[in-house]
C-alpha cells in the first residue's frame, strides 16, 4: 500500500534483504560447523565468506543509516524527514560500501588475502 512506501521503510526493506543473505549463508554455516571444515573447497569458502561478509558489513552499516534517519526525525521534527531519493542513495551506499570489503578476499580479486574459515 501507499502508506508503507516511506523512506524509513526502505531501510527496513534493505535490512530484510541483508537478513536474507545471512539466511542463505546459515545452512553452509551449520554444515561447516558439523563437519569442522569448509565444504565445497575453495569456491565454497569464497561463496560462504561473500554472503557472510555482505550480510555482516551491510547490516552494520544499515543499522547506522537507520540510526541517522531516526536522529534526523527527532532532532529536526519539522524538516528532518529524508526524501525517498536520499533514502535510496543511502541504501545504495550501504551496498556499495559492503561489496568491496566482501569481494576483495575472493580468489579472483585477492587484494587483502583469502577468507579463512
Amino acid at each position: 500500500t501507499k502508506s508503507l512506501k516511506t523512506p524509513s521503510n526502505l531501510f527496513i526493506f534493505n535490512q530484510a534483504l541483508l537478513d536474507l543473505c545471512m539466511m542463505v549463508n546459515m545452512p553452509m554455516l551449520v554444515v561447516n560447523s558439523f563437519y569442522q571444515r569448509v565444504i565445497g573447497w575453495e569456491t565454497g569458502c569464497d561463496i560462504y565468506g561473500l554472503f557472510g561478509s555482505i550480510s555482516g558489513f551491510g547490516s552494520a552499516m544499515n543499522n547506522a543509516v537507520i540510526a541517522y534517519d531516526r536522529y534526523r526525525t527527532i532532532a529536526f521534527p519539522i524538516d528532518g524527514r529524508l526524501s525517498m531519493g536520499k533514502a535510496f542513495i543511502l541504501m545504495c551506499f550501504v551496498w556499495f560500501w559492503a561489496l568491496p570489503f566482501s569481494l576483495s578476499p575472493m580468489k579472483s580479486v585477492d587484494l587483502f588475502g583469502k577468507y579463512v574459515p
